[in-house]
């Protein structure tokens, strides 16, 4: 019988990469000053989407995680992990200020 776990490279990736995930969420939360009842509500103001928009990209570009994984951190669907990942990629090569933001925070 295989141990999915333990055989799985992915589900091995996804499980060491869920504390450097918190990690990141403590780091934003800090700079953004917001917490985690905040960051995960379904508030719209600029903060709380940025700092979620922050995090998603993190998890996309940084471990791997598919975009349904990314947006479900935060109870959103894929197509808000994709408009957001999108977003701050876009904010990052206009902004080197925001760029060194995210590079710091993540």
């Amino acid at each position: 019988m295989v141990d999915y776990l333990t055989d799985n490279p992915k589900a091995k990736r996804k499980a060491n990469s869920e504390e450097l995930v918190e990690k990141i969420v403590k780091r934003v939360m800090v700079n953004y000053r917001i917490t985690k009842d905040e960051l995960l509500s379904k508030k719209r103001n600029r903060e709380f989407v940025e700092s979620r928009q922050i995090i998603m990209y993190a998890m996309r570009e940084k471990f791997g995680y598919t975009f349904r994984e990314a947006g479900a951190y935060f109870g959103k669907d894929h197509a808000t992990a994709l408009y957001g990942i999108r977003n701050i990629k876009g904010i990052m090569q206009t902004d080197k200020d925001f760029n060194k933001l995210v590079n710091e925070l993540i």
